[in-house]
C-alpha cells in the first residue's frame, strides 16, 4: 500500500540520521521542550512509495516514547499509530558471545524482591530483554 506521509513525534531528544535510499522529503517543525516535545518531523513520500527507512540516534540516559503516524495514500484518509519505547540504556545491545579481554561491569542485587521484579526493572532500562522472566532462580545476560 503506498505511503503518503509519515509523522514522527518524540518526547525525548533524538537525532534523525540520513538514509541514502529515501526519496521522501523531510520537514522539521519547531518544538517546545517545556511541553515534552523534542521532535516533530514529517516525511512526504513520492507517488509509489511503499517502504520508508528511518534511522534515529538516541541519547544514553534519556527515555521516552517515539510515536510514528503513518498515513497511506488511500481514501478515505486514515492513519496508523505505532509507538516505540526509547529505553534509558538504549545504546546497549545484548550479546551471547563474551570477550573476556574487554572491560566489563557487573550488577548484583540482593534484597527482598522476586526474580520477576528484577527482570522487569532490567527490561524497562535495557532493550532486547525478553518480556517473560525465564524459569529458574538465576539469570545471566550479557550486554
Amino acid at each position: 500500500m503506498p505511503i503518503e506521509n509519515v509523522l514522527l513525534q518524540c518526547d525525548v531528544p533524538i537525532d534523525l540520521l540520513d538514509v541514502e535510499r529515501n526519496s521522501a522529503v523531510v520537514s522539521h517543525s519547531a518544538c517546545d521542550p517545556e511541553d515534552k516535545n523534542y521532535l516533530l518531523a514529517t516525511y512526504r513520500c513520492q507517488a509509489n512509495t511503499t517502504r520508508l527507512d528511518v534511522k534515529i540516534r538516541s541519547i544514553e540516559g534519556q527515555y521516552g516514547t517515539l510515536q510514528v503516524y503513518i498515513t497511506p495514500r488511500i481514501q478515505p484518509k486514515t492513519c496508523q499509530l505505532r509507538q516505540y519505547q526509547i529505553k534509558p540504556l538504549s545504546l546497549h545491545r545484548r550479546t551471547h558471545i563474551i570477550d573476556n579481554e574487554r572491560p566489563m561491569n557487573s550488577l548484583k542485587l540482593n534484597g527482598v524482591f522476586s526474580l520477576g521484579e528484577v527482570h522487569s526493572w532490567i527490561g524497562y532500562c535495557i532493550p532486547e530483554v525478553p518480556d517473560k522472566c525465564p524459569a529458574g532462580d538465576s539469570i545471566t545476560m550479557y550486554f
